[in-house]
């Protein structure tokens, strides 16, 4: 269903989308059907022949009552024929909807506040259910009936959305959140000119099941000045006014979340790329790329990094897996970032500044570095190969060294590992061994949420996960 929805997102979301909740005196149906829903699906048919459109039409009930109810409706209409030959109507159950779609679609629910039998037609919990397998009967009428429709979906409700029940009501909740929340999104005119791939980020951000079921919690801001906010914010922020591609912002029970995205082009953000592949395009992010990442994280921005590498294979996917990752946990400071916001006091007390690096506490002049804008880098010169000296446009890759290999792993076993990239940067992990073979581990990467290589001699400590 969220496919389907996603895949008609080129109209205005009111063009695809329509909910027409019925104001009338309840009567006591003794079947499973609704004359009133019947007769506002009918009347509709009527405008469609009167504006002479030229579409396909279909008519979903979860009850073979108001299907046969309304087939005896339509056959004795005058327009019958009109309806079925020329609209090519057809009228269905979620049962035998299966292979059939149609430009438009409307859902006759039937049910009203005083009868209401659609747990019997619908599955009351999916939390244990996997859709894309479809092993439950209940799950796969449900998943099948709303996805029939080509152009536009009309519910024909005798109850309010949030008035139903159990899995068919959270369905119907999520698709009427979509027709009736404000979008807070940029427009194409907002975004940077000079990067195309801002204009597909958008687009897989719209995409999102993330986005689609949170709609009225987000707002996305693109080319956000988050360095001159932090100006405003913070006396001590004395880098450059960084601006990042997009921030979202996440407000739900009370409490706003952040976020930046950010796609890496190879040439903006990466060095030596002949050398990048799919697990080890981390150890190429240029020195500047990580400069300005961890001042930015000093701060408590959380990035989700977007490239050609991690979004290979499906990039709604996955950025909808980092944005759940990202708004739906606890946010917590690493000790990390907490070394480094309390060395931002220390800075402006006695021009101390804690390198990322090598974890030391050093005199300012220490980060002294020219071929940054900011002059100030957050690694120390030592750690950038000699204290003065200016930095190398891209690092010398060192061979593989079998003999700086202090560590043995063993596949399907979990360990939490200190390792150094290509440029020196270190970081910790906590990975699942794959497969090993004489130089590389080919690794489950819990941080990144993604598999990864990491060649064996640059780990520096290891230690198993059990």
């Amino acid at each position: 269903m969220i496919c389907k929805l996603s895949g008609l997102r080129s109209k205005s979301i009111k063009d695809i989308i329509h909910f027409e909740v019925l104001d009338y005196e309840i009567d006591q149906e003794t079947q499973n059907t609704n004359d009133q829903e019947a007769k506002y699906i009918i009347k509709q048919l009527e405008k469609i022949k009167e504006r002479e459109d030229e579409t396909t039409v279909g008519i979903i009930t979860p009850f073979s009552d108001q299907q046969k109810n309304l087939t005896t409706l339509i056959t004795k209409h005058k327009d019958k024929d009109y309806f079925f030959d020329k609209l090519n109507l057809k009228i269905m159950t979620f049962d035998t909807c299966q292979g059939e779609e149609r430009e438009i679609i409307f859902y006759s629910m039937v049910a009203t506040k005083k009868k209401d039998k659609l747990n019997w037609i619908f599955p009351t919990d999916l939390s244990n259910t996997d859709l894309e397998e479809l092993g439950d009967k209940k799950a796969q009428r449900m998943n099948v009936g709303l996805s029939r429709v080509q152009e536009k979906m009309v519910f024909v409700l005798s109850k309010k959305p949030d008035e139903f029940n159990n899995e068919i009501g959270n369905a119907i909740r999520f698709i009427h959140n979509i027709y009736d929340s404000e979008e807070k999104l940029p427009s194409k005119s907002q975004l940077d000119p000079s990067s195309p791939m801002e204009a597909k980020v958008l687009d897989w951000f719209k995409q999102t099941p993330f986005y689609l079921e949170n709609k009225d919690k987000i707002e996305l801001k693109s080319q956000f000045p988050i360095g001159e906010y932090f100006k405003q914010l913070y006396t001590e922020y004395n880098h450059p006014k960084f601006v990042v591609d997009f921030l979202v912002i996440y407000n739900s029970n009370g409490k706003t979340k952040q976020s930046v995205i950010e796609y890496d082009g190879l040439k903006e953000h990466f060095e030596n790329t002949d050398l990048i592949t799919e697990g080890n395009y981390e150890d190429y992010y240029t020195i500047e790329h990580e400069e300005r990442q961890k001042t930015l994280e000093t701060y408590g921005v959380n990035f989700i990094r977007l490239n050609k590498f991690n979004i290979t294979d499906n990039p709604v996917k996955y950025l909808d897996q980092k944005l759940k990752e990202t708004f739906k946990k606890d946010g917590k400071i690493n000790i990390s970032q907490f070394k480094i916001q309390e060395s931002i006091q220390k800075t402006n007390d006695g021009e101390k500044k804690y390198c990322d690096r090598c974890k030391k506490l050093k005199d300012l002049k220490s980060f002294k570095d020219s071929s940054l804008s900011s002059g100030i880098g957050i690694v120390c010169m030592s750690c950038k190969r000699g204290s003065g000296s200016k930095r190398k446009k891209a690092p010398v890759r060192k061979e593989f060294n079998a003999s700086n290999v202090k560590f043995s792993f063993e596949e399907n076993k979990s360990y939490e590992i200190d390792y150094s990239t290509a440029s020196g940067f270190k970081s910790s992990r906590k990975i699942k061994i794959l497969s090993i073979d004489d130089k590389y581990l080919k690794t489950y990467d819990y941080k990144t949420g993604e598999n990864r290589t990491f060649r064996k001699d640059r780990v520096l400590n290891s230690q198993e996960v059990r």
